[in-house]
């Protein structure tokens, strides 16, 4: 961009000179001078607002894609455990969460990358302070479904912060809802599978 830039500041001296050779009058002079000069901020100014609004452009839309990727690693890894709860003590079972944590830390880092520390901050509490916890009683045969329930509810409003840093317009009283009918759906698969 420098190089290009440096090219049309040269070429504006350039008609200037020429302007100061062909004219021989002042105030003609002036009057070139200072449209051209008029010119060449209006020409700096698009520039600069073009590449601003391009860079901006490419971080949303990685931001978009990151924060998609990361939803559909801790997705995963929830509805693995949700449905193969009744599996908890088998090695296979084991493996395969332990494969999908690894996935779901890796989209974690990359989301941090692009977040701003507020959202970096809330990431961190639901990684840590949930999917690790919750990780760590599965692979000590010490977890409850409901600790699952529960990290799926602090998932929705997780997707809240995303989509707000992301510029995602939300009605609260409608994520409300959603979060009430997330509730006793948890609470009617909770009641099946003891059932079973």
């Amino acid at each position: 961009m420098k190089k290009w830039l440096f090219r049309i500041t040269i070429a504006f001296v350039a008609i200037l000179v020429l302007c100061f050779i062909a004219v021989k009058d002042d105030a003609q002079i002036w009057a070139a001078l200072i449209g051209a000069l008029a010119l060449y901020f209006i020409f700096w100014q698009t520039v600069k607002k073009t590449f601003e609004y391009h860079k901006s452009d490419k971080l949303a839309e990685a931001k978009l894609n990151t924060y998609l990727d990361l939803t559909s690693k801790y997705t995963e890894y929830l509805c693995f455990l949700m449905f193969n709860f009744k599996d908890i003590e088998d090695i296979k079972f084991k493996e395969t969460l332990n494969k999908n944590l690894y996935e779901t830390i890796i989209s974690y880092n990359k989301a941090c990358l692009l977040s701003n520390s507020q959202t970096k901050d809330q990431l961190d509490i639901f990684l840590h302070d949930g999917l690790t916890q919750l990780h760590h009683s599965v692979l000590t045969n010490n977890v409850k479904l409901e600790q699952v329930f529960i990290l799926e509810e602090s998932a929705i409003k997780l997707s809240l912060i995303l989509r707000n840093e992301l510029g995602v317009k939300t009605i609260n009283s409608i994520e409300e809802q959603i979060l009430l009918r997330t509730q006793r759906r948890n609470s009617i698969v909770a009641s099946s599978l003891n059932e079973l």
